[in-house]
């Protein structure tokens, strides 16, 4: 061995112990810097690889599963705040993707099935779902849309045919429904209405047969009601009303100056 040769090999060895020792390191604050390398136990996959700067996360980080196929690419921008990512079934389809404040959720994430369709679009605020929420059929039009508030259902509700008219519409209050879901044919007309209070039924339901004629049936959380039980019920319902109207006459009168 010549003398050249042996400086090279003695300084490619020096390079490759010194970015050893330099992988999954922290800084004087305990901090990870620089690049890390955490694998699954007793294992030599990689669980993930990235690299910190004082203890945050920059550019892009690969997640992989036990099986050694990608899990999921998180890519941190510059800013320390913002990153956006993308998540895969163990057999390589994308499973969802979307943006992350502050490592929470926010924005518009899109989540897929195992055979690559759309399966729902979701809003999301600091990690919570705040927004619509649209869930998608297989040929891609909206079979439903959803609102939510801090993680509830809460507003308006919409459920499609696949053609696009309307099939239910209704209205959620902290995850319940409540007042009226109206219940559509293929053609248009109404079907059913049915009456909510805390996600149960309650009150008068109208069915409309083929010729567009009401019935009603009465339910008084979520059990339909028949004979005495339906008297009593119209009775207190009736008795309820009456309180309330003596209420609103005996209410005093501000004056008119």
């Amino acid at each position: 061995m010549n003398i050249q040769s042996g400086l090279f090999i003695s300084f490619f060895l020096c390079s490759f112990y010194c970015i050893a020792q330099t992988i999954n390191q922290t800084n004087s604050k305990g901090q990870k810097t620089g690049l890390w390398e955490v694998k699954y136990p007793n294992s030599t996959i990689n669980k993930y690889k990235g690299e910190f700067r004082d203890g945050k996360p920059v550019g892009e980080f690969i997640y992989n599963y036990e099986s050694g196929k990608l899990k999921s690419k998180v890519n941190h921008k510059a800013d320390g705040k913002t990153s956006y990512a993308t998540f895969y079934y163990e057999n390589g389809v994308k499973m969802s993707e979307g943006k992350y404040i502050n490592q929470k959720k926010d924005s518009v994430w899109t989540y897929y099935d195992d055979r690559a369709y759309i399966s729902f679009r979701q809003e999301f605020k600091a990690d919570k779902k705040h927004g619509k929420k649209t869930i998608y059929f297989i040929s891609g039009k909206i079979s439903e849309v959803f609102t939510y508030k801090n993680d509830l259902l809460e507003g308006e509700w919409i459920r499609y045919f696949e053609d696009g008219t309307v099939m239910k519409t209704g209205y959620y209050k902290n995850n319940l429904l409540q007042g009226i879901v109206t219940h559509y044919g293929t053609n248009g007309k109404k079907e059913v209405l049915n009456n909510y209070k805390d996600g149960l039924l309650e009150g008068p339901n109208i069915f409309f047969d083929e010729n567009g004629k009401p019935d009603t049936l009465w339910f008084e959380k979520g059990k339909e009601l028949k004979g005495k039980f339906l008297e009593n019920y119209k009775q207190r319902m009736k008795a309820g009303k009456n309180n309330t109207a003596n209420n609103k006459s005996n209410a005093p009168k501000k004056s008119i100056k």
